[in-house]
């Protein structure tokens, strides 16, 4: 399966913490892999611990892109 894009992802996001309460990540993690119907092979998939890295690097771009300074 193909990785769903910004807005594919989101809707189903958004709808799953629309009753306005609390909701575990893992929680919200269940109901998306549901949504996108993935198989348990696909679920047990881990990211490698490098993504922390990577979006500091790009929060950091974005702050310089967007800082006061200039």
């Amino acid at each position: 399966m193909p990785i769903p894009d910004f807005q594919a992802l989101m809707r189903p996001f958004l709808v799953a913490l629309a009753d306005d309460k609390p909701h575990a990540l893992p929680d919200v993690h269940g109901v998306l892999c549901s949504e996108f119907q993935l198989p348990p092979e696909e679920v047990a998939k881990r990211i490698s611990s490098d993504w922390r890295k990577d979006v500091y690097e790009v929060k950091q771009l974005d702050n310089d892109h967007f800082s006061d300074d200039g």
